[in-house]
């Protein structure tokens, strides 16, 4: 019986990642690693394992009191062996009220559907679209939805 675990992030967790995550985009940016070491730096992280092998990679960057903006990089293969969505929701529910954040965001690709179907899943709604927001592995800028969960 395979059992997946929730721990504390570290950097080399996502190093793992690094060539085979699943977000269109993400593979081969040069600023990968700066992008992990701020998330790193400035919120609560986690890492997905599953019999050993990191399955994903997420958290919440910290803004300031009360707002902060989600992040998750899933492996290729997505679905072969993965986190639990299940599991994954509640370990945002938990970081969002161990935080008492009022508004956690996110901001998936518009070009790639199944960001915004597990945004969707996770509780964020589409609030609009940020034109030519993300910047992407080549150098180009990319569309993206402007989702959130607010809590009173």
């Amino acid at each position: 019986m395979s059992d997946m675990i929730f721990r504390q992030f570290k950097f080399k967790d996502g190093l793992a990642l690094k060539d085979r995550p699943n977000q269109k985009g993400l593979k081969g940016h040069k600023d990968y690693e700066k992008w992990l070491k701020h998330n790193m730096e400035n919120g609560p992280c986690w890492t997905g394992e599953l019999d050993g092998e990191v399955v994903g990679c997420g958290g919440i960057v910290i803004h300031w009191k009360g707002f902060g903006e989600a992040w998750v990089i899933m492996p290729e293969g997505i679905g072969t062996k993965s986190i639990d969505p299940q599991l994954a929701k509640a370990k945002l529910y938990e970081m969002i009220e161990d935080n008492d954040l009022k508004r956690t965001q996110i901001t998936p690709r518009c070009d790639w559907p199944p960001g915004l179907s597990y945004a969707r899943f996770l509780g964020f709604k589409v609030e609009g679209k940020l034109r030519k927001y993300m910047l992407d592995a080549d150098g180009t800028l990319v569309d993206c939805f402007m989702m959130s969960i607010i809590r009173e």
